[in-house]
């Protein structure tokens, strides 16, 4: 306990020596000189003023008892003392976690004593925390102003009313008229300094700053708004989601799962994945995180209850506030509804856009996808919006100043919260299907019609949204042909960037689609069988590729007219002929191929190497090099290597590098090391610039290389490991660690070296 003859000196050394801090150290902390330090300790100086001695209070990290005592023994008048707090409705939040970085920045730019202290505001949609992040920094930092003043100021009206409370706690003279309370309120703030001014729900900045906050004033302002831009009035600061070590802690702490003070070193495995699973559930809301840890904590129901609860019915989950809410009095649905409500009542394209985007992916939402959409924003109510470019400017503002969506880093996309997304969906339950039906239609104008390698960043960035999509077919039932033909563009990229499982779905999808809108016999399915066919090889479905193969054939046969037909029928018969290989059928898969070369080569345009008749020489040298006949196999392979490396520009290099490979195959077979090796090298090279370092592709040439390694005179074995381990890697990727693929690495991995795979 404090001695009560403790002097200045006396306290400051005591708080000196419980921090640790040095003198210096303390020095830069409160920004005066280590001299005035050494001088306050030796008593021969004290603070002149009240700044200094709050800065101590801050930088010592003092409660208010030990506050006033230093003040008291400073010196310092009691009426500049700070942190008189008046009308704030809000009480000190125990749970509050995190925001640590805003309310920083806040406090740099609203301290007493700059020049010209900046009007600050912190925006976002609603629930998420702006409230509670204002009071958290006047309840933290209200010893730096001399009165910390809160005002509601929703509307004009409001505004009025909490400045007739505030007159009347002021002692200012009594009016009947509000714009003269109001303007009595910001003459006080005229004439006093270092007060600290929070203006709570601003939904009119315009409006309402002006008319409360004197142009020349000498104290600091914060304001919390949905309005994200107000920069003429305010410098803005966005309140982002919590992010989910935040949201974790928030939520244990609420449901007193663990101790308002505690940290995540106190929670079981078990309870953390729960939680994790709830905060990603809610996004890092953090109003939605309290009105889940309310209602666990109201009904006394564990974390696994709740989320069992939610998956059954989110809805009503997101509909109850409970009793112990903090703060906010309404719930996620009451609050977002009413947004949703004012936005259609202000703008029906905006609502109508808003409406679109909830059924769509919530992370980067291209400009291009709203653009595209635009003209047919009453598509799904038939509405005759009278559309131009401006509307839909107007509309975008009008969703970004509510909060309701972000603008990505990217700055040509856009965010949306996903549980915005989830009540937008309920809101509109009887509309489904037309909105899910207008998002397959807008995806599919935009998903790129080629899937060459130039589209592949743009077939990238539009694969969520095609994703959502298929998931809307899928739980509606729906038959579009825009959904066959996206599903079929989307289905090509995902099995190229070795996503075999959605791209599976997909063409499953688009066939299902095709046989009902055309019917069984239609040829429209034979390139979907034929993608199935190729799907059905790499996972080692061989019986299965061998059928898919087999009846694209034959719809190809019944239609000899149908464009494309000659290419479409060699690529069919060429994957038969290796599926034939791999049965073990040699000698039909020789002739097969032989007799597809020939057919090729006799009208392929000597202009226009063919790439289809390369991958058949390829394939012809891989037949060869098995059998023995190696310089059969080298003469096709450098062929094949001459026709893909004159091709044009826009022709596939992934063939170069599969060539490559086989070439360098060859040489190792042959023990020519010196040439296969820089093949292997730049096989893997040129997939790397492709696919990117992991895609599966590379492993099998990284297997090959391990080989020659391991073959190799030198001592190369901890490259081979590195080469080899790098191999497994990315097969477990893909396939998954129980895969037969992925079994038999491990296998091949423990016969090169002896040893268990790291971690098997």
């Amino acid at each position: 306990m404090k001695d009560e003859r403790e002097d200045f000196a006396d306290q400051l050394g005591r708080y000196l020596g419980r921090t640790g801090f040095t003198q210096q150290e303390l020095a830069n902390k409160t920004r005066v000189h280590r001299n005035t330090i050494v001088k306050w300790m030796n008593r021969t100086l004290r603070p002149r003023s009240r700044g200094p001695v709050i800065r101590l209070v801050d930088a010592l990290s003092l409660t208010a008892e030990e506050a006033k005592a230093l003040f008291q023994a400073a010196r310092i008048s009691k009426e500049e003392w700070p942190a008189t707090i008046r009308t704030i409705p809000v009480s000190s939040n125990n749970f509050f976690t995190g925001r640590n970085d805003i309310l920083h920045s806040l406090h740099q730019l609203l301290i007493p004593g700059r020049a010209r202290a900046v009007t600050q505001a912190i925006s976002g949609p609603g629930g998420i925390g702006k409230t509670q992040t204002a009071a958290e920094y006047a309840y933290r930092y209200r010893q730096y102003y001399d009165t910390v003043l809160w005002l509601q100021a929703a509307s004009w009206e409001d505004l009025a009313l909490s400045c007739f409370q505030l007159a009347n706690q002021l002692g200012l003279p009594e009016q009947q008229e509000m714009d003269e309370v109001v303007a009595k309120v910001q003459d006080w703030l005229r004439k006093h300094r270092d007060w600290l001014l929070i203006l709570e729900n601003v939904e009119n900045p315009q409006e309402v700053l002006p008319k409360i906050v004197p142009t020349d004033h000498r104290g600091s302002v914060l304001v919390s708004t949905r309005i994200h831009d107000i920069e003429l009035l305010a410098q803005t600061q966005e309140l982002a989601p919590m992010s989910e070590e935040e949201a974790i802690l928030f939520l244990l702490r609420r449901t007193k799962t663990i101790a308002a003070n505690a940290g995540l070193e106190h929670i079981g495995n078990e309870q953390y994945h729960e939680a994790r699973q709830i905060c990603l559930l809610m996004d890092g809301l953090p109003l939605a995180l309290d009105q889940a840890g309310a209602y666990i904590l109201e009904t006394g129901c564990s974390l696994a209850r709740y989320l069992d609860l939610y998956r059954q019915s989110h809805k009503q989950c997101l509909a109850r506030r409970g009793k112990y809410a903090i703060d906010h009095a309404a719930s996620v649905y009451a609050t977002f509804a009413l947004i949703f409500r004012r936005i259609r009542r202000t703008n029906i394209v905006a609502a109508e856009l808003l409406y679109l985007l909830a059924f769509l992916s919530p992370d980067d939402i291209p400009e291009d996808l709203i653009t595209q959409a635009a003209p047919h924003l009453g598509y799904a109510t038939r509405l005759a919006l009278h559309f131009d470019p401006f509307a839909l400017d107007t509309a975008r503002s009008l969703l970004l100043s509510f909060s309701l969506l972000s603008r990505h880093p990217s700055e040509d996309a856009f965010h949306m919260h996903r549980l915005v997304q989830v009540v937008l969906k309920d809101w509109l339950v009887r509309r489904h299907l037309q909105y899910r039906e207008f998002a397959v239609r807008v995806v599919n104008k935009v998903f790129p019609e080629k899937v060459e390698i130039q589209d592949w960043p743009t077939c990238r960035r539009y694969l969520p949204h095609a994703l959502v999509c298929r998931d809307h077919v899928e739980q509606e039932w729906l038959v579009l042909f825009d959904a066959a033909e996206l599903f079929q563009r989307a289905g090509l990229y995902c099995s190229i960037q070795a996503l075999y499982r959605d791209a599976q779905r997909f063409f499953e999808q688009a066939l299902r689609i095709v046989m009902e809108i055309f019917g069984q016999d239609s040829p429209r399915k034979a390139p979907l069988l034929h993608n199935l066919g190729v799907l059905a090889i790499t996972d080692g479905r061989i019986d299965e590729s061998q059928y898919f193969f087999e009846q694209a054939l034959t719809l190809l046969e019944d239609y000899p007219h149908v464009p494309g037909f000659d290419d479409a029928r060699h690529r069919v018969l060429h994957n038969i002929a290796m599926v034939y290989y791999e049965q073990g059928k040699e000698e039909e898969a020789e002739q097969l191929l032989q007799q597809l070369i020939n057919e090729r080569e006799t009208w392929t345009l000597s202009e226009q190497p063919d790439r289809v008749v390369a991958r058949m020489f390829k394939d012809m040298a891989y037949l060869r090099r098995n059998q023995g006949r190696y310089q059969e196999a080298e003469r096709l392979l450098q062929r094949a290597l001459y026709i893909q490396e004159n091709a044009p520009a826009s022709t596939d290099s992934a063939d170069i590098a599969n060539t490559l490979l086989e070439l360098a195959n060859l040489y190792q077979i042959l023990h020519n090391e010196r040439e296969a090796e820089p093949l292997y090298i730049r096989s893997i090279a040129i997939s790397e610039n492709i696919y990117g370092p992991n895609h599966p592709a590379i492993a099998p040439t990284l297997q090959s290389l391990v080989t020659l390694l391991l073959s190799s005179r030198e001592e190369r074995e901890g490259e081979a490991k590195q080469y080899f381990a790098r191999a497994v890697h990315i097969t477990e990727q893909t396939f998954g660690v129980k895969h037969p693929r992925t079994i038999e690495m491990y296998d091949e991995y423990y016969d090169c070296f002896g040893e268990e795979y790291p971690g098997r």
